[in-house]
């Protein structure tokens, strides 16, 4: 019979390429020649489409996607082939980003597009505003309760949460009319407004599809 087979999620995720894969759990009774993804713009892929070459036998296998276009929806299945024939994984939806964008600090986000709106996808990391004014970096509790001022700290008072969370930043730093018209936000970029977030969970199907 044909393989049986899962398609890995999406990984690695940028406005040209991605990461997926497989596992190969059962061959079929005869070995496995060919494995890799396949993609396109339409669902249900075929290897006839786009696709990957990952080697040959059972078992799990990663796959490099490339050549895509940015803000693009993809759909990406497994697929592994024996004498009898190809069979494919389940389908895997991938959506490309739609740009990059840099803060003063030269950290660097990718964007996405939702309806229409584009977004930053990433969690901002900056610990200066646009103009290169330093925000202040507070640790202490009492004291980050007092501020009238701008001011930052990592998750846990550990920048090794950088990564994941950014920075954490009170309301001094993120609204313009009480820090003296600093911007925090990439230069074009602006913290958004309610409006603005009422508008991107209208697109994503109201507060219970949005989550």
């Amino acid at each position: 019979s044909i393989p049986v087979l899962t398609t890995a999620s999406m990984t690695d995720v940028t406005t040209t390429s991605a990461k997926s894969g497989g596992n190969i759990p059962n061959d079929g009774g005869a070995a496995i020649t060919a494995r890799g993804v396949c993609w396109n713009t339409s669902s249900n892929p075929t290897i006839g489409n786009s696709k990957t070459n990952d080697g040959t036998g059972t078992g799990t296998f990663t796959s490099s996607i490339s050549g895509l276009l940015a803000n693009t929806t993809y759909y990406v299945r497994a697929y592994a082939t024996n004498s009898t024939g190809t069979s494919y994984g389940d389908e895997a939806v991938l959506k490309t980003f739609t740009g990059t964008v840099t803060d003063f600090d030269g950290n660097v986000y990718f964007t996405v597009t939702i309806g229409t709106q584009v977004w930053m996808a990433g969690n901002l990391k900056t610990v200066k505003f646009n103009d290169g004014t330093a925000v202040p970096l507070v640790t202490d509790i009492a004291t980050w309760a007092a501020l009238t001022t701008p001011g930052y700290c990592w998750q846990t008072n550990d920048v090794a949460n950088k990564v994941t969370y950014g920075a954490l930043y009170n309301y001094y730093v993120v609204d313009p009319a009480s820090n003296g018209g600093k911007n925090v936000c990439p230069t074009g970029w602006h913290v958004p407004t309610n409006g603005q977030w009422t508008d991107l969970t209208t697109s994503l199907g109201g507060e219970a599809g949005a989550g």
